[in-house]
């Protein structure tokens, strides 16, 4: 155990006390239930002086060289935490923790206890069990607020009321001394150091429901501020989590006493545990975003005094500032998406004990796993076996920038993941069957499990995780981002856009219909009759394949640029789109995600789908500078969506209404 390393004082009084009552218990039952006692998944040290002098840390900051001197880093340490082995408490172990402020009793309205400890005896009838049965839900819209439109399931019937304090959420009282203390610069924070959209979200994450938002990331720094509000939660419910099983281990050992006296006394139940110990997992697209969640972690985690491999950390995840050529010229929003590491491929798993962090645990040692979706199916897909046993028993997942994972990666690794959360284990992993809860056992854990996406807009991709992979049986929540600005009205040249629309109803039939129509509509004029200068947008890189063979197969001259391009590449194929030698351009929407390459001489565009990211469209409507340039976009009633971030709400309902399959809109 990693908290009892340097401290031979406590191992030995652990290996008398283990001594004693091996003596006194020779009974199977005993033994059996003292086994209950040791085997849990928490590090604490046998409480003892020195613990008396804890000290929360003080005068703490943002700035990453501020923090370095607030704690102590230590550099990789050689033992791993054991995450079944626990000190046995010596007597009145849980009161005087919980005078320290270490330890915090349940009032018996707490959510987390009305959540997590109603169905804890195993129902084993297979014939009646829905694993993982998708629930049938319908939406209805709430109320309007700030951030957008609340839309709530069928199954919310009392909806969280509006916040108040930080108290009333239920959170514990050391994480709200700690949070306190770190905002108490922040003066331009509202009371309790919240801002409008953490105290919108907040009552919603305490209360279990999963949770959609979309909002502008890099607006009044959304997504940073919703971070928080997550991390508050995680904590919180790692901090419960632990004091439940605190409280547990004391019953129990008070029941070992009690059972010598009376060798009758019912057994106790205490089922307060999964099959494996994480139970969060965190889902982001770029080790910078992990970067600033486990800072944020430091931060915010009470009583920590030490950081084990912080400085592996510090070398693996930080990254000096962008310096490619151009760099600066970038968008704003690029610029602060890629201005760090954005390095797509890594796991981390980060143990939370009394006083210490550990980052770079193992899994099965984790309390949170922090990943990208590509790392942790390497990461499976590593072992000998393939291995996701450690994603047996998690209780909360998130997706922070669902929208880079799933259309800007790839989607399926992402939806492969959702898809072994809460499974049975292959193996048992050391578990302790007697402190798993019973509707674990019973199968019905993905029914406790709380999805938490944040996505600058939402999509029908987006749409179908949240509702696929979603069984929690505490109900969804949708903030849905009503008051933005369409990318029209972002465009500055005056042209006329023509919009021509792709007759088809079947959603799986879609592709086809799209590439059908661009190959009889589309393609003729531009293979009869050389129009130079002229670009083909295309959202997705399975459509830009066949495009690709289209023209390749026609013998139409042509550049190609995707996010696998390299630069060279791309200097070349701009020199010779500029100088008219290839008089098209076929162009994805991610090596524009990427890469934010400009054209100066564009005189046509021809958007094979509507872009995704509404900035894109203004951004390629700008750079035409010429007096008699084109825009051309096809859209299906599928695309929805990215039609209303393009020509704002109105126009999109007059267009996705009307009877005509070919509309235009002059800027």
């Amino acid at each position: 155990n990693n908290d009892n390393d340097n401290n031979d004082d406590d191992d030995n009084n652990n290996n008398q006390l283990n001594s004693s009552i091996k003596n006194k218990h020779e009974n199977s039952q005993y033994l059996r239930l003292e086994a209950d006692l040791i085997k849990t998944d928490l590090n604490f040290n046998l409480f003892s002086k020195q613990d008396n002098d804890l000290q929360l840390l003080s005068q703490e900051s943002d700035n990453t060289n501020q923090i370095d001197n607030d704690y102590d880093y230590s550099d990789p340490i050689q033992k791993e935490s054991n995450p079944i082995t626990e000190n046995l408490f010596v007597n009145e172990k849980i009161n005087v923790l919980a005078k320290a402020g270490l330890i915090e009793h349940f009032v018996e309205s707490d959510p987390f206890l009305l959540r997590f400890q109603s169905d804890i005896i195993p129902d084993f009838n297979h014939k009646n069990k829905n694993f993982k049965k998708i629930p049938v839900r319908s939406f209805k819209l709430h109320n309007t607020n700030i951030l957008g439109n609340v839309y709530i399931s069928s199954e919310i019937t009392h909806f969280p009321s509006n916040f108040t304090n930080l108290e009333n959420l239920y959170l514990r009282k050391r994480l709200i001394s700690k949070w306190n203390k770190l905002n108490t610069k922040n003066k331009y924070l509202s009371d309790n150091y919240l801002n409008q959209l953490q105290k919108t979200v907040l009552p919603i994450l305490c209360a279990s429901h999963d949770l959609l938002i979309t909002s502008n990331p890099y607006e009044k720094d959304n997504q940073r501020h919703f971070r928080v509000a997550y991390l508050l939660h995680c904590l919180n419910h790692l901090l419960k989590s632990r004091d439940l099983i605190l409280i547990n281990n004391d019953t129990i050992r008070k029941q070992l006493e009690d059972r010598k006296k009376d060798p009758k006394l019912q057994n106790f139940q205490a089922r307060d545990q999964g099959f494996t110990r994480p139970k969060i997992l965190i889902l982001v697209p770029f080790r910078s975003f992990a970067n600033e969640i486990i800072q944020q972690i430091c931060r915010m985690t009470p009583g920590i005094l030490t950081i084990n491999r912080y400085t592996r950390f510090r070398d693996e995840y930080s990254a000096p500032n962008n310096t490619a050529p151009g760099f600066k010229k970038k968008p704003d929003d690029y610029r602060k998406l890629f201005e760090a590491n954005t390095d797509d491929s890594f796991r981390i798993g980060v143990t939370i004990s009394r006083t210490q962090i550990t980052l770079f645990s193992k899994f099965y040692s984790s309390d949170i796993i922090i990943a990208s979706p590509v790392g942790l199916i390497l990461t499976m897909q590593e072992q000998k076996e393939f291995d996701c046993d450690f994603l047996s028993s998690i209780e909360m997942v998130i997706l922070e920038r669902a929208d880079i994972m799933m259309h800007m990666q790839n989607p399926n690794h992402l939806e492969q993941i959702l898809s072994y959360l809460n499974r049975y284990p292959k193996s048992t992993n050391d578990t302790n069957f007697t402190r798993v809860r019973g509707y674990t056992l019973s199968g019905k854990s993905c029914e406790y499990c709380q999805t938490i996406i944040y996505s600058p807009f939402l999509s029908g991709e987006i749409n179908k995780i949240f509702h696929q992979y979603s069984y929690n049986k505490a109900g969804q929540v949708k903030i849905i981002e009503a008051r933005f600005l369409p990318a029209i009205s972002a465009c500055i040249n005056k042209i006329s856009i023509h919009l021509e629309k792709i007759d088809c109803k079947q959603l799986e039939l879609i592709s086809d219909a799209r590439f059908d129509y661009f190959e009889k509509k589309i393609f003729p004029k531009l293979r009869d009759t050389i129009q130079p200068n002229t670009l083909i947008f295309i959202p997705s890189y399975f459509d830009f394949v066949r495009i690709r063979n289209l023209f390749l197969k026609e013998e139409v001259d042509c550049e190609f640029l995707h996010e696998y391009t390299t630069r060279k590449d791309v200097k070349k194929s701009k020199k010779k789109f500029a100088t008219g030698k290839s008089p098209y351009i076929i162009y994805t929407e991610r090596v524009h995600f990427f890469f934010r390459i400009n054209f100066s001489t564009i005189k046509q565009i021809i958007f094979y789908g509507p872009p995704l990211y509404n900035q894109f469209f203004s951004e390629f409507v700008n750079m035409l500078q010429h007096t008699d340039s084109q825009c051309t976009l096809l859209y299906s009633i599928f695309d929805k969506f990215e039609i209303e971030r393009i020509v704002g709400k109105d126009n999109s309902k007059a267009i996705m209404n009307s009877n005509s399959s070919n509309h235009m809109i002059t800027l």
